[in-house]
């Protein structure tokens, strides 16, 4: 039985290992506009959260629109399946090659929650979340290393929800892979969310968060701090906890917390 289940994980450590050197043999990765589940492009936004951790994880990931002008099987596909499941949501994650070749499938994410878009969403970001294991880092495409950071920068940002639900996750991508997000550009921002007001202010190198309230003597409830990491920009709560920012072209701010992204529109900058 222990020769069993210790050959049973060499196995599982095979494929992974495997898997990521595959994976760092193509240049980039398709993400569709519409998964065959789900009526409608974008549906929960479902494609463009594929695509923001996908990118996070070290792929260079291009919306199907936005694919450069590269070689069609120098690259992956990916796509997410709903798998059956009684009284919950199973989603996961398909890599595949320009024969339609299964490079690479997911674990299964899970999730009970009744809502349409939260349980959606959070089956997907547990299945995307396995890519992080597998510390994939593919080579730039020719086409993506000639753009200039501003270029890239427009069109990768334009994938933005319009509504203030619910963020199109995507994050700012260098040649480098490195830089996953840029800092707001001035000292005190603004932001509304649910009728809510919020103060975002600079301090040094890091930004503060706060709510502004009634029930507070000083009108201000701090949310948390800005700070940018190795792993892009992330705000640290009052908890501890962290969770990664994104912002887009005009500012507007969003928290991908557990639960689904938060975003918050500017209304002065």
């Amino acid at each position: 039985m222990i020769k069993y289940y210790f050959a049973v994980l060499v196995m599982s450590f095979s494929t992974m290992v495997f898997g990521q050197d595959v994976i760092n043999n193509y240049s980039y990765v398709v993400v569709p506009e519409q998964y065959d589940f789900l009526e409608g492009k974008d549906k929960y936004q479902l494609n463009s959260m594929t695509r923001f951790y996908l990118e996070k994880y070290g792929f260079n990931a291009y919306m199907a629109n936005k694919v450069p002008d590269v070689k069609r099987c120098d690259g992956l596909y990916a796509d997410v399946v709903k798998n059956k499941a009684f009284l919950r949501t199973n989603l996961q994650l398909l890599l595949k090659d320009c024969e339609g070749n299964i490079i690479y499938k997911s674990p299964e994410g899970k999730s009970k929650l009744k809502e349409f878009r939260k349980t959606y969403q959070e089956a997907l970001r547990q299945a995307l979340s396995a890519m992080e294991a597998l510390s994939v880092q593919q080579p730039i495409t020719s086409a993506s290393s000639t753009k200039n950071e501003k270029d890239i920068f427009e069109e990768e940002k334009k994938v933005l929800s319009s509504t203030t639900e619910v963020v199109t996750e995507a994050r700012e991508n260098d040649a480098t892979t490195e830089n996953k997000g840029a800092m707001p550009s001035s000292k005190f921002s603004e932001y509304t969310r649910n009728d809510v007001s919020y103060l975002l202010r600079q301090k040094g190198e890091i930004f503060i968060l706060y709510e502004k309230s009634d029930m507070d003597s000083l009108g201000f409830i701090e949310v948390g701090t800005l700070l940018k990491t190795e792993n892009g920009l992330q705000l640290k709560d009052r908890n501890g906890a962290s969770y990664d920012v994104y912002f887009d072209e005009k500012d507007n701010m969003t928290i991908f917390r557990d639960q689904g992204p938060e975003t918050y529109t500017i209304t002065k900058n």
